[in-house]
Order: structure tokens, then C-alpha cells, then sequence
């Protein structure tokens, strides 16, 4: 059996994965991809993080297409190549 201690709830919060937030000049950002699928640089504020995910508290919203992968390789602008994991 397992057992958890629950110290608090966020709410209105997006979970991502960990090594999607970058450390630039301005603060913490991520990649968002926009409706002509062009990498965007968005400010983001992180309420915690772990090893495995950040909890995003500010600069996100529901339905942002975020880079998983790759973005060490990508520029503002940059045209990314979306991954639907389909296979084909």
C-alpha cells in the first residue's frame, strides 16, 4: 500500500515535462509552436519543478503547443516539424 501526504493544491497550472523550460537572459522560457508551426520564445513562470516535470504557473495556456524535443536547435521563427507519433 502506499501512502502520499498532499501539502497543497495549484490550481490553473500546466504541468510540462522538466526539460522543456530553458534558462535565458530574461528568466525561464519554452518553445511554443504557433499556427504556422514557427518555434516562439514565451516567458514562463515555474511555481516548482522536480527532476521529471515543471508545474507552470504563468505564461501558458491550455492547447499551447509546447517543444519537446529539440529545442536546444531551434531560433524564434524556426520552423519546427511536428511529431504526431502515429509512425508514419
Amino acid at each position: 500500500m502506499t501512502t502520499g501526504l498532499q501539502l497543497g493544491v495549484d490550481k490553473d497550472v500546466l504541468i510540462v515535462p522538466a526539460d522543456v523550460v530553458q534558462h535565458g537572459e530574461k528568466g525561464l522560457y519554452v518553445f511554443v509552436v504557433d499556427d504556422q508551426n514557427r518555434a516562439q520564445v514565451r516567458q514562463v513562470k515555474v511555481a516548482h519543478q522536480n527532476t521529471n516535470t515543471a508545474v507552470v504557473s504563468d505564461g501558458l495556456k491550455e492547447g499551447d503547443r509546447v517543444v519537446t524535443s529539440g529545442q536546444f536547435l531551434l531560433q524564434p521563427g524556426s520552423i519546427v516539424s511536428i511529431d504526431t507519433g502515429s509512425g508514419s
